[in-house]
């Protein structure tokens, strides 16, 4: 019994501890200490935890450029996610800022808006990047989903590859509703690239937003996917909720009563 109560007592304290003290930082609260990247340098995306496999590589034609170009110019390198009390926080890795310029094309290739669903049920909401893209410390605006754009139709693109533009998925928000604000901030992190293709390519951005709960809602799960206009890389990130203090007291005042019980039945 004594066991018990010991086990119980210590996840109801690990309930309470959850939000005891605020996240470190690159600047929000979230990420401090913690390599902004998830993916190896040049990776595809995954879809269900596997990696997409490209027709012909990551970075070959028809997406922007040839290989050494594309290895970094065009890679997404990172999508992190954490949460407090009141927000959930979204660390955005890239090797380019918001726009990467294709030689090959003469063109430019943009990445795309933030796009956020519930429990698996597809993308709900958008954090709009467009807006905020030249500015290193703003605000922009998360809306819902009414309807999105797939990646660009134009030259340069895989747009008339169904299988990549179906894994590449919702690229730009075509309509919605402003839900409310949202934080963001651009940071220039020159020492994270540990393998460039070109010596000069040592740039990583690290974009970070703060997403009010209250304008999300309940959730289990957050499913986070962006990808770039031209569909040469996208990612995938499901995030599981941290359960509320008073869920794990719940749970602790249940297995308190469940050994009360046991105890005296005998």
């Amino acid at each position: 019994m004594k066991k018990i109560l010991l086990v119980t007592a210590s996840l109801v304290l690990m309930g309470t501890m959850v939000f005891a003290s605020p996240w470190p930082s690159y600047h929000y609260g979230a990420f401090s200490g913690s390599d902004p990247f998830d993916r190896n340098n040049n990776s595809s995306g995954f879809i269900n935890g596997t990696a997409f496999v490209y027709p012909d590589g990551v970075g070959a034609l028809p997406s922007p450029g040839l290989i050494g170009e594309s290895g970094e110019k065009f890679d997404l390198e990172g999508l992190k996610i954490k949460e407090d009390a009141n927000y959930v926080y979204v660390s955005l890795a890239n090797s380019f800022g918001y726009s990467a310029y294709s030689t090959s094309w003469r063109s430019w290739y943009d990445m795309g808006d933030l796009f956020i669903g519930k429990d698996g049920g597809g993308p709900q909401y958008a954090v709009d990047i467009f807006d905020i893209a030249s500015n290193s410390s703003a605000s922009t605006k998360l809306y819902s989903v009414d309807s999105w754009n797939y990646i660009d139709n134009r030259p340069g693109t895989y747009y008339s590859n169904a299988a990549v533009r179906n894994a590449a998925g919702a690229f730009e928000l075509n309509a919605g509703t402003a839900l409310g604000d949202v934080g963001m901030h651009k940071g220039y992190m020159s020492s994270y690239e540990q393998n460039p293709m070109k010596y000069y390519q040592t740039q990583t951005y690290v974009w970070e937003f703060a997403i009010d709960k209250s304008l999300l809602g309940d959730f289990n799960t957050l499913d986070f996917h962006v990808t770039m206009a031209c569909g040469n890389d996208f990612m995938n990130e499901t995030y599981e909720a941290i359960p509320e203090p008073t869920t794990m007291l719940l749970f602790g005042i249940g297995l308190l009563g469940a050994g009360a019980y046991r105890r005296f039945k005998h």
